[in-house]
């Protein structure tokens, strides 16, 4: 596959992609409301009142689980020896395919699961409104709670908004990558690939700060000082997101069928 890049070619593979791919993800998005509508059901049986706080929490949750398997569901026969025949053989280039690829994973199915959990919230409390349910408050899903760097301390130590979206979009990035990696049970061997990832980080973690030193810790201090916690927070993230996006991209143009 070439690394051409055609706007027209490009617009209608998108299209393409939004009318044949993305369908496969309402699925998913019937199954974010059928679990919205038990925690309403639940809060109508036992007369519970479920305010925004709790319910906008919940929501995150069920907004990054969906950030983790949206890649999988509308791309996931791309690589299949058999049914990812039909993908290879698609008028584009690779460079279009990627591109496309991110649009949908990064951006529409992520706004399509935003609009559906949101209406869904907002449905059962208006239910709620005529005396059945206990979504008593209504309010505005907000997946990205910390606005800004100064606004609190969790902002400060998350390095502001625009490391909040980068650790957004990380996770959809390493899911793209898993997906055009493995071609059988995708989804738990990336469970397992990522705690054993999580587990190993933690070790090493430990382990340096075991057996580093009081002044090679004070001159570490003193790098983040200069740069900031924004800067430096920022930078791994960028070096987090861009190493999966590098291999889905290199992945998708050396497949072999």
């Amino acid at each position: 596959m070439s690394d051409t890049f055609d706007f027209s070619r490009f617009g209608k593979l998108f299209a393409y992609e939004c009318r044949n791919y993305v369908p496969y993800y309402t699925k998913a998005l019937i199954t974010f409301s059928c679990i919205i509508f038990s925690i309403w059901v639940t809060s109508a049986v036992f007369d519970g009142n479920l305010d925004f706080g709790f319910r906008q929490a919940f929501l995150i949750m069920l907004f990054n689980v969906s950030l983790f398997i949206a890649p999988f569901i509308p791309y996931y026969n791309i690589n299949d020896r058999k049914k990812g025949y039909a993908y290879a053989m698609m008028p584009a280039s690779t460079l279009e395919k990627y591109i496309s690829m991110l649009l949908v994973c990064m951006i529409v199915l992520p706004l399509l699961t935003y609009i559906t959990i949101s209406l869904s919230d907002y449905f059962f409390y208006l239910v709620s409104s005529c005396g059945i349910g206990g979504f008593y408050e209504a309010g505005i899903f907000n997946p990205f709670p910390v606005s800004s760097l100064s606004d609190s301390e969790v902002a400060l130590n998350m390095g502001g908004t625009n490391s909040l979206l980068l650790i957004y979009m990380i996770p959809v990035a390493y899911s793209m990558m898993f997906n055009v990696l493995f071609r059988k049970a995708k989804i738990i061997k990336a469970i397992l690939v990522q705690m054993a990832i999580g587990f190993t980080a933690m070790i090493v973690s430990f382990s340096v700060m075991l057996n580093v030193d009081r002044e090679t810790m004070e001159t570490i201090g003193d790098v983040i000082f200069r740069f900031g916690i924004d800067g430096v927070v920022n930078f791994w993230c960028v070096l987090l997101l861009a190493f999966p996006l590098w291999v889905t991209y290199r992945r998708i143009k050396n497949v072999n069928y």
